[in-house]
């Protein structure tokens, strides 16, 4: 079993709807206090 991610290392998993890999990263809050995310998604782990 792979390890826990640390803060700020963003997270790595697989949608279960159509099997895409879903890659995901906290850049920081804007100003109302929410997260600013950046999200991607391939077919596979290794794009």
């Amino acid at each position: 079993m792979a390890g826990k991610r640390g803060n700020g290392e963003g997270l790595l998993s697989k949608r279960a709807p159509d099997g895409r890999w879903l890659g995901a990263v906290q850049l920081g809050y804007d100003a109302n206090g929410r997260p600013q995310r950046k999200t991607v998604s391939a077919s596979a782990r290794s794009e």
